[in-house]
């Protein structure tokens, strides 16, 4: 594979900072001042259980003492402005850039309110300690490396080596990080497939476009292969794969009236996943999975090898294991059209991404650090009119 390390972005996407502002849930206050907000940078490449205990130690003499030292969770506001706007609970598991590039809004601190008390264990996933946002990070390390060399890489790596991937990034040390992280970028060998994830954000079902009710987030995920023209992308030896190319493929079908429609595959994530649960991968080994969130039906789609789709429903239980396959619609993909509008825009760690660079750079240079591209397309927002 030629090298094609930009040291310049590498830097740039590990500086990127996001202030936030931390409150604390009115509801778990017990003392008869509201403390004052915690305000603090996040790194966009690092994960919120990293910094949970600078907040926690902040806030906790301000909760009762029986909840000090109980799970924490986070949301954030859809709208700060209003008081009737409803709130978004927060995947620990997903990178904060992206957190901040779906629910953020633009908007500068951040709010995000924190709670010790009601854990809401239907819709997420406890992370009690550090060292379980660590594993799942190395989980998806390994689902990326699978995808890219079989698990060539990592297989091959010393525990000592993993050990440094995850103490880097929680110190915030890019070049340790690095050090390490090369290995799994460049390899003797071309990739088979770019570890990408897009996510759509839409308004709900039914309604229009709302500053109050919380939005849908759907996860689109297939197989984008390195080499050989397939699935209507060019051989990338001969002709770079940009994110133009896989858009037009996954977002696109025939004129239907006039109007181009887009059905992509989607991943609903509105439901609690537990992020444990794995994926049957082609070897037998098993790869994690992403985010969901409350209100709909969780489905994955899985592209097979030979360019196939199935549906599968996954239990909601927190073992490991094979999710069932569903028997609903003979498992196939159901059908969903989605238009694409002209005020759609495609961002990468908080900025237009350019479609026609090639996808291989962008993955080797603005992946996060799981080695995952994260690719958010939502409706542009609008600018009001003084």
């Amino acid at each position: 594979m030629l090298h094609c390390e930009d040291r310049n972005t590498v830097s740039k996407v590990w500086s990127g900072q996001i202030p936030v502002c931390f409150r604390l849930a009115a509801q778990d206050c017990s003392s008869i001042e509201a403390p004052d907000p915690f305000f603090i940078m996040l790194p966009r490449i690092s994960y919120l259980p990293f910094i949970w205990e600078k907040v926690q130690r902040y806030f906790s003499p301000f909760v009762a003492e029986e909840h000090r030292s109980s799970q924490l969770w986070l949301e954030t506001p859809i709208n700060t402005t209003s008081v009737l706007s409803g709130s978004v609970m927060l995947r620990w598991h997903l990178p904060i850039g992206l957190l901040y590039d779906l629910h953020g809004g633009g908007k500068l601190p951040w709010t995000i309110i924190i709670h010790f008390r009601d854990f809401p264990d239907k819709e997420l996933i406890a992370c009690e300690t550090k060292q379980v946002a660590e594993a799942q990070f190395m989980n998806s390390v390994k689902e990326a490396d699978f995808l890219k060399t079989r698990k060539k890489i990592m297989t091959a790596m010393t525990q000592s080596e993993r050990r440094q991937m995850t103490a880097a990034l929680y110190a915030l040390q890019a070049e340790s990080f690095w050090a390490v992280n090369r290995k799994l970028m460049f390899t003797s060998e071309t990739w088979k497939h770019i570890p990408l994830r897009i996510f759509l954000l839409q308004s709900s079902p039914g309604t229009e476009v709302s500053t109050t009710a919380p939005p849908v987030v759907y996860q689109i995920q297939k197989l984008v292969p390195m080499s050989g023209s397939s699935d209507g992308l060019p051989d990338n030896s001969k002709q770079p794969i940009t994110l133009r190319h896989v858009l037009r493929l996954w977002f696109t079908r025939p004129q239907n009236q006039g109007k181009p429609t887009v059905t992509p595959e989607l991943h609903d994530l509105s439901k609690k996943e537990d992020c444990n649960q794995c994926l049957a991968a082609e070897d037998g080994t098993q790869t994690p999975d992403t985010e969901s969130s409350p209100g709909t039906t969780e489905r994955r789609v899985i592209a097979g090898g030979d360019g196939t789709e199935t549906v599968k429903n996954d239990s909601r239980s927190t073992h490991k294991g094979k999710p069932q396959e569903s028997t609903e619609n003979n498992g196939k993909l159901p059908a969903s059209s989605y238009e694409w509008g002209e005020d759609m825009e495609v961002i990468l760690h908080g900025i237009p991404v350019p479609l026609d660079a090639p996808l291989q750079w962008l993955a080797i240079n603005m992946s996060y650090a799981d080695n995952f591209l994260y690719v958010v397309v939502r409706q542009r927002k609008k600018t009001a009119i003084v």
